[in-house]
């Protein structure tokens, strides 16, 4: 049974008029509630007596009392989430076990030599130590040249930020549609040229032509010749140049040749005019009445053509390049790299041209009274072959 009191009048399951009692069983249960004996008027139940000092927990549904607002403590641990501390309580004590001893620092020596010169502990740079989970640096021996799209150029592996500087002046200012932007970083050279030099006709394409030979000069005098063309499988990627690193050569010379799919066109670019000269009376004696152009440009061209006939060229293509090359070798240039231009077709899926890069062959004097050494010996001692 529950009674409910509001101070003016009792509610109770009994009759109208009878007070309300409690069952005997109900305090009997629980010795520590009691009620006075009155004369009958009705009364509300009393707050239980604990013994023990034990304070019962707050009733479910009923608020929980506030706690009382802390004094500002100048302990930072005591302090509330929302307030700051103190500045005094942030200051450490200088302590025998905080901070060292408490008293004066010692003095700061400095000193100067004999010559009047100011001894000083000089600085280290943080960014020059090595971090503990840093990698340790390496320097490659190889670079990696490639031609992206129509108007990029990109070398890859330089150790050295002024080999990419001489690159830009030797190479940028031959392009004369400018370039879109260019820079050296974490290794790599990157050029986007304005237009298209890997894809023109005419007179750029001879500009892009020289822009590749400058190249591999300005690589041979820095250090590097020519390895391998890797990367050819794919027609979505571009073709990639493999240099390796040579003694340098200060004196190095190049020239490029073409040679057209039906092999019935070869083009010099930058060859000597005696050298282009000799090789045409040669293709007159060997092929005779088969060569029908014989002729220099003020470009630094030189064209030869083969004559045709009712089923195509008069001289097959692997004919004519084994005996160009044959003859360059015996006059002292050899080849040094085929480099795949970009297509001029849809998509750039056709078939790339390619211009084939010689250079001089260096020759050393050789001792007749030594012996015949293997290559591995010669790398061995420093030496490479030309």
């Amino acid at each position: 049974m529950q009674a409910y009191h509001n101070g003016e009048r009792v509610y109770g399951y009994g009759g109208k008029g009878q007070p309300y009692a409690p069952p005997p069983q109900y305090y009997q249960q629980y010795p520590g509630y009691g009620y006075a004996q009155t004369g009958g008027a009705p009364i509300a139940a009393p707050f239980p007596m604990y013994p023990g000092g034990i304070q019962p927990s707050p009733a479910p549904g009923r608020p929980r009392p506030l706690d009382r607002e802390p004094s500002r403590s100048s302990t930072p641990g005591h302090a509330r989430p929302g307030m700051k501390p103190l500045k005094s309580a942030l200051k450490r004590t200088r302590t025998p076990d905080h901070g060292g001893p408490v008293g004066e620092a010692p003095p700061l020596v400095r000193g100067r030599t004999p010559d009047n010169v100011s001894i000083q502990r000089q600085r280290t740079r943080s960014g020059s130590r090595m971090r503990a989970n840093s990698s340790p640096r390496w320097e490659s021996d190889h670079l990696i040249v490639s031609l992206r799209s129509t108007n990029e150029l990109q070398v890859e592996g330089i150790n050295d930020a002024e080999i990419a500087n001489e690159l830009s002046e030797d190479i940028l200012s031959i392009w004369p549609h400018g370039v879109n932007q260019h820079g050296y970083r974490r290794g790599k050279w990157k050029v986007q040229f304005a237009g298209s030099p890997w894809s023109s006709v005419g007179l750029d394409a001879i500009l892009a032509g020289k822009m590749l030979i400058r190249l591999s000069v300005c690589l041979a005098r820095v250090g590097y010749s020519y390895s391998s063309t890797i990367n050819v499988g794919s027609p979505w990627s571009s073709p990639q140049l493999v240099y390796h690193a040579t003694p340098p050569d200060e004196e190095a010379f190049a020239f490029a040749m073409m040679i057209s799919k039906s092999g019935g066109r070869l083009t010099f670019l930058d060859g000597p005019p005696d050298l282009t000269t000799a090789l045409g009376t040669a293709l007159r004696e060997f092929f005779p009445r088969k060569v029908t152009t014989d002729r220099a440009t003020e470009d630094g061209l030189h064209i030869f053509e083969i004559k045709r006939g009712t089923t195509g060229v008069l001289v097959e293509r692997n004919t004519l390049t084994t005996f160009v090359l044959t003859w360059l070798n015996r006059a002292g240039f050899r080849l040094c790299g085929s480099i795949p231009l970009g297509s001029r077709s849809l998509f750039s899926l056709g078939q790339r041209r390619e211009l084939w890069l010689f250079r001089i062959k260096r020759t050393r004097s050789k001792d007749p009274n030594r012996r015949p050494s293997s290559r591995q010996s010669r790398q061995s001692r420093g030496e490479y072959d030309a």
